[in-house]
């Protein structure tokens, strides 16, 4: 519960920064919209903890399943993962970062076969790089590693 008003906090932060009166609204409009999207899914997800809440307070005889298992060490180990993409990304170029990233994702989140994680994370990787440099022409991070 506690975790959606950070992430209102964080979308009302978000629109106070866009309103800079020297941003063009054209660059300025993105990160507004940005975060009123933050704002409305925190507060759509503040309603379902509290439903979440006061279902269980209800005691409604539902057993836990087996293979449910809390997920906030795998969210904390993929946030861990995605600061470790931001600092790497510069280094050691966005290919080489973004495998990293989506393989580890993968396998944090409970997949441990290496053809799935690596075939998954090599086509992921290889559409974004089309999609940015061939679609957008958008040049990605090289790296300061290979020049």
């Amino acid at each position: 519960m506690a975790l959606s008003f950070v992430f209102m906090a964080f979308g009302a932060l978000v629109i106070l920064l866009s309103n800079d009166p020297e941003m063009p609204e054209m660059t300025a409009s993105f990160p507004r919209k940005l975060g009123v999207l933050l704002i409305l899914l925190s507060i759509l997800l503040l309603v379902f903890s509290l439903v979440g809440k006061k279902n269980q307070k209800n005691g409604n005889g539902e057993k836990k399943a087996k293979g449910d298992k809390p997920m906030r060490l795998p969210v904390l180990y993929c946030m861990i993962l995605m600061l470790i993409y931001c600092l790497i990304i510069e280094i050691i170029g966005y290919i080489a970062s973004t495998i990293f990233l989506v393989a580890g994702t993968i396998y944090v989140l409970g997949n441990r076969n290496l053809v799935v994680i690596f075939s998954v994370a090599l086509g992921i990787t290889f559409f974004i790089f089309v999609m940015f440099s061939k679609l957008f022409a958008i040049a990605l991070p090289t790296g300061s590693l290979w020049g």
